[in-house]
């Protein structure tokens, strides 16, 4: 499964992670800890055939 990350959400990301401490390995193992979590509930669902707009 992709993920696919807004620009703002990119940005924000990117500029956490120019911090050079403890702190930008801990923000990383949480969101990987999130982005698995998302992927895992996305997995329980079926992908819709519906055509959006």
């Amino acid at each position: 499964m992709k993920i696919i990350w807004t620009p703002e959400a990119a940005e924000t990301f990117n500029s956490n992670i120019e911090w050079e401490d403890q702190a930008v390995l801990n923000f990383l193992d949480r969101v990987e800890e999130v982005v698995e979590t998302i992927k895992s509930i996305l997995k329980s669902f079926r992908l819709s055939t519906r055509k959006t707009t």
